[in-house]
């Protein structure tokens, strides 16, 4: 009742609905159900890993039936008995449904692969060789720090360090942890790893400090934090004013071994396109097939029209028919990504939800601020940063992804901004 309560302000009835949607979540799944997915989760991921080793995937299959009908009983405590994919995907993107992804990826599935056949085409030389260099990582690190600040990364608010996998975690609006690896032949790798996370951090360090601590103070859905690393770290890192713009930059942290190349040269190496069986991996063309691959597979799974039993030659009909490559094992098809062992169905397509949406703000940006590259070549950074927060970052879960997009933009999610972002960067 107090979600309508009119003795309430706007903002104070937003906060309750989240406060019980954060609530149901917490109380409505039997404590029972709640351990079996726990034990489940735990169990399948060990599972999966002797499932990769031995490239065995029944290994594997019976764990994940378990967790998914473990799922699909848990949607239906929460009210999604009938469509238990959609909770999954509402778990992760609020008010997501599969029309309205159905609606931007069926387009994206039709040109994405005749893209990336145009680029395979074009075959533009690559100088490798840039690989065999030594790149400091006290260099590469410097490079970070330096671009971090050109972001506008408050270093009382935030830090970065070393690890593994590369991620950003907050631990409140003043507590921000970025982290990267560095690989000492690819000093690429480091800088587009933090531009990534940056993009991360600055949506968590923006949301408005008035928000501290309540159930409005966090980001509003994966979708749009995603889309905030992929601004940053394709359609400005990416992009060829910023690698000319920064290339006394990269040969100053880098050291000797940038010396042999042009910025057209890198140019080329950070935007190649090659198909590969690797999602992490991919490029900007091919990582949203991955994902929408993924999408169409776990939306059969849940609506009952694809058993695990065929999920492997379902998995590589559709890799051949979107990739142009034979599956030559499962660890390189069905076994790819470890998501499934935890129950994280409906987590992939956020991937994509966040290019779609980035492209869509920059256009958006470029309309009210001036053109990226502009921006780029006249360091302008901070006016990005800006707009960001004024548009998106500072609202936490105050909008919803739709309100944001439609605010910011004028319209809801629109997948053509993508396509026009692709198209122009890639027939050049």
């Amino acid at each position: 009742e107090l979600v309508n309560d009119s003795s309430l302000s706007a903002t104070q009835q937003l906060q309750v609905r989240e406060a019980k949607r954060e609530l149901d979540r917490s109380t409505k799944l039997p404590e029972k159900l709640v351990s079996e997915f726990s034990r489940a989760t735990s169990l399948a991921h060990a599972d999966w890993i002797k499932a990769r080793e031995t490239e065995n995937w029944n290994l594997f299959k019976a764990p994940l039936q378990t967790i998914v009908n473990l799922s699909k009983e848990a949607a239906a405590y929460l009210g999604f008995e009938k469509d238990p994919y959609a909770e999954r995907l509402d778990a992760f993107e609020p008010g997501c449904t599969t029309a309205q992804l159905d609606a931007v990826f069926t387009p994206l599935k039709k040109t994405l692969p005749e893209m990336v056949r145009k680029c395979i085409e074009k075959k533009r030389p690559l100088k490798r060789e840039f690989y065999n260099n030594e790149f400091p990582v006290a260099g590469q690190e410097a490079l970070c720090q330096f671009i971090s600040k050109e972001m506008g990364l408050p270093e009382t608010r935030s830090r970065m360090d070393i690890s593994v996998h590369p991620f950003c975690t907050s631990f409140g609006l003043n507590d921000v942890r970025r982290t990267l690896r560095y690989h000492p032949n690819m000093p690429a790798q480091s800088l587009y790893s933090i531009m990534h996370e940056n993009g991360h951090a600055l949506y968590e360090l923006g949301i408005s400090q008035d928000l501290a601590n309540t159930p409005c103070g966090s980001a509003v859905s994966l979708g749009i934090h995603e889309s905030q690393s992929r601004l940053w770290e394709n359609i400005i890192g990416r992009n060829f004013a910023f690698v000319e713009t920064y290339f006394n930059e990269f040969k100053r942290f880098w050291g000797k071994g940038a010396e042999s190349l042009s910025p057209p040269e890198l140019y080329a190496l950070i935007t190649e396109v090659a198909p590969s069986y690797i999602r992490v991996e991919a490029d900007e063309l091919t990582y949203n097939l991955h994902i929408i691959l993924r999408y169409e597979l776990e939306k059969a799974i849940f609506d009952g029209s694809l058993s695990l039993d065929d999920l492997p030659e379902a998995w590589n009909t559709k890799f051949e028919e979107y990739f142009g490559l034979k599956v030559d094992k499962p660890s390189n098809g069905v076994l790819q990504d470890v998501h499934w062992s935890f129950g994280m169905f409906g987590y992939f397509p956020t991937y994509t939800l966040g290019n779609l949406y980035s492209a869509q703000l920059a256009h958006a940006l470029e309309k009210k601020v001036a053109p990226i590259e502009t921006l780029i070549r006249e360091k302008r950074l901070s006016e990005v940063r800006t707009w960001l927060l004024e548009n998106v970052h500072s609202f936490g879960k105050l909008k919803t992804a739709e309100q944001i997009a439609v605010d910011a933009t004028g319209e809801k999610l629109n997948a053509l901004y993508f396509e026009r972002y692709l198209n122009k960067k890639y027939s050049s």
